[in-house]
């Protein structure tokens, strides 16, 4: 008996690993897409993390690519090695500017949500309403750029909303093993729970 509870252990054990790997997973997205634009010879993409532009701490990413590279008739008739590539090296600078008037600056580093293409820097959006967003870029062998978008920051879940799964997996798996227990002797799992 001690040797199936011990099986039936290391399988829950395998599940909430697997459950805890599969969330991470599921968390490198890149996000959602909040603006597209084009700037000189440019074309930019402004990513921001899942669950998008909500209250509480997110992650800004920006996307720079060759002006060839915005329809998909373009990129198939390119004319060179350089046309619809992704821009890399650029020095990347985030300025958030709340509602209130309060500033944030950030640096962007390559490696949002797991992709070295995309220049991301954390953000804290500490209230709603329109947020004015200016990104600095220099160093892709042109004039600094520069990019100002608004866009609208709302309310988000609750934080017990986002972490119930979190709390629930410890009293489910404990139910699943008790269950699973008396299924296969009830006089067993009437020790354990007394105990």
């Amino acid at each position: 008996m001690r040797q199936r509870t011990a099986s039936y252990a290391r399988a829950l054990l395998a599940i909430g690993m697997f459950w805890m790997v599969g969330a991470r997973a599921a968390q490198a997205d890149v996000g959602a897409i909040v603006a597209r634009g084009a700037a000189d010879d440019l074309h930019w993409t402004l990513f921001v993390e899942s669950p998008g532009l909500v209250s509480g701490e997110s992650e800004l990413g920006l996307l720079l690519q060759s002006a060839a590279s915005k329809s998909h008739a373009s990129v198939v008739e390119r004319r060179g090695p350089a046309a619809g590539a992704v821009v890399l090296g650029p020095h990347v600078q985030i300025r958030a500017e709340a509602p209130d008037g309060s500033v944030q600056i950030r640096q962007a580093w390559p490696g949002f949500a797991g992709n070295r293409m995309i220049y991301g820097a954390p953000v804290f959006f500490h209230q709603t309403g329109n947020w004015r967003f200016a990104m600095e870029v220099e160093g892709v062998g042109r004039a600094p750029l520069q990019i100002e978008v608004l866009l609208p920051v709302g309310a988000g879940p609750s934080p017990w909303l986002r972490a119930w799964p979190w709390l629930a997996f410890p009293a489910v798996s404990v139910s699943l093993y008790l269950f699973a227990v008396w299924r296969r002797n009830p006089a067993e799992a009437r020790r354990i729970q007394s105990t």
